[in-house]
């Protein structure tokens, strides 16, 4: 195997990497995934984005991974290649950059191309858990997917109308002290949960933002915020729910569904044909209710992660991973 710092690779040739990429994403998930890769290649082709790519020995490109540090982790942001000998040594390769050396942990959250990917991870000692994709037809307006009704002391408003920093205490609130609040927010801290849902809004990391479909539930006379749900596009015909919060105080009182109904009128209306989300393995009360409301496993992403190891027991874990092949 050969490998390369990505940024020395043509642009032509990482045409065809990412438009392989790109129809596993439309085929098996219904997303278009081209907006976020313009946005990696500028990122490449300016030098800004640390990368490799392994060679097989006809020096044809058969896989690439991509990576950045923010606050002090190493986020992977995508790892494929065409056998899983050639993915475990690109994760052995970027353990050992200057990057992972200097991180104070490790972060991944994936859309695995084949099982192999989960057990070079585990290889390397990360902590991975499932994350299933969802998917729910839009089909009747008196479906399961419609909205439930809300009590009289609640209304329901556009997201836009009401203040950005009540849906950050409010989504901090919904995930404290949930494992899988790391996958967002390492430390739980109120300005990484800012950081998280800037960049849903902001950026097509996981689609384009629908405002017209994104809502907030609040209390009418204090106006507190205890529900939100940001809507975005994934593809043409594909809405997804980026992320639903519901205050912990009032769950199980119907707002979830609420929120889940309007999005789904909404976007029925817009002309998308499906609506999908991503839940946590370990949510069983959200994974029970988008059961009822006609969600159904599709694929499945996970989540990664582990801290960063000493210059010593990296060197240590290294030989051991080298060990077992």
């Amino acid at each position: 195997m050969i490998f390369e710092d990505w940024r020395d690779t043509d642009a032509a040739e990482f045409e065809r990497l990412y438009e392989a990429e790109c129809e596993r994403y439309r085929t098996q998930l219904s997303w278009d995934l081209a907006p976020s890769c313009v946005i990696v290649e500028e990122a490449r082709r300016a030098g800004r984005l640390p990368g490799l790519v392994v060679r097989n020995t006809e020096g044809r490109a058969v896989g690439w991974t991509y990576f950045v540090v923010h606050e002090g982790t190493l986020q992977l942001g995508t790892l494929v290649a065409d056998s899983a000998a050639r993915l475990r040594e690109l994760l052995d390769r970027v353990m050992q950059s200057p990057e992972a050396r200097f991180a104070r942990s490790l972060s991944s959250f994936l859309f695995p191309i084949s099982p192999s990917l989960l057990s070079a991870f585990e290889r390397q000692r990360f902590v991975v858990e499932r994350h299933p994709y969802l998917s729910s037809p839009l089909v009747a307006a008196s479906g399961a997917l419609s909205p439930g009704g809300l009590g009289p002391e609640f209304r329901l408003q556009p997201l836009m109308d009401v203040d950005p920093a009540d849906v950050v205490r409010l989504t901090a609130r919904s995930y404290a002290g949930l494992a899988e609040a790391r996958c967002f927010a390492p430390d739980g801290r109120l300005d990484q949960w800012a950081h998280y849902l800037g960049q849903l809004l902001a950026t097509p990391a996981c689609g384009s933002y629908l405002p017209q479909a994104s809502f907030a539930i609040e209390r009418r006379e204090s106006r507190q915020v205890v529900g939100a749900v940001i809507t975005t596009a994934v593809a043409p015909e594909t809405a997804h729910i980026a992320q639903i919060v519901v205050d912990p105080s009032i769950r199980r009182a119907g707002l979830a569904r609420e929120l889940l109904g309007s999005v789904a009128d909404t976007v029925r209306a817009m002309g998308y044909l499906r609506l999908t989300l991503i839940v946590s393995d370990r949510n069983g009360p959200a994974r029970q209710l988008y059961a009822k409301l006609g969600f159904s496993e599709t694929a499945s992403f996970f989540f990664a992660s582990r801290p960063a190891l000493s210059r010593r027991s990296f060197q240590t874990a290294s030989q051991v991973a080298a060990a077992r092949g």
